[in-house]
């Protein structure tokens, strides 16, 4: 496929998709790092309910089994990390709060204005149209 073709494939795709996210508010993704999703529109918030577990078992790899040892090189691995890795555990965390609030009880999850869920979805863009439509209908008909 030629560039141009590609870059006329995206233009028409963010065509599309743009203008559902403005209309749908907003979206948010629960998945794993293994369940990525795909056509993720700009804006949309994406978490890996899996990201906490993979950060405490890269930080505690090849700890020696004695307790002072394995804390003191553990707390050298956190202040190495840096401000970088506070961020990624306070993102962990937040998806998985959220994930609780909105009683998220599988992956993938696709919420839309913290309200509507559809599961077992990882095209973004597709499940952000169908609710825009969706919504389109039911305001139709309220009318």
């Amino acid at each position: 496929m030629s560039a141009r073709t590609q870059l006329l494939r995206l233009t028409m795709l963010s065509a599309l998709v743009l203008p559902a996210v403005a209309t749908a508010g907003s979206v948010e993704v629960f998945t794993l790092a293994t369940l990525p999703p795909i056509a993720v529109p700009a804006g949309t918030i994406v978490y890996e309910l899996d990201a906490q577990a993979r950060l405490e078992e890269r930080l505690s790899r090849d700890l020696p089994g004695e307790p002072e040892a394995a804390t003191r090189i553990a707390d050298e691995r956190i202040k190495a990390g840096g401000v970088a890795l506070q961020q990624e555990l306070v993102r962990a965390g937040t998806g998985l709060s959220r994930a609780i609030a909105l009683g998220i009880n599988r992956v993938p999850a696709i919420v839309i204005d913290g309200r509507w869920v559809a599961y077992g979805e990882t095209d973004v863009a597709k499940v952000v149209s169908m609710a825009v439509a969706l919504r389109s209908r039911s305001q139709g008909r309220a009318q």
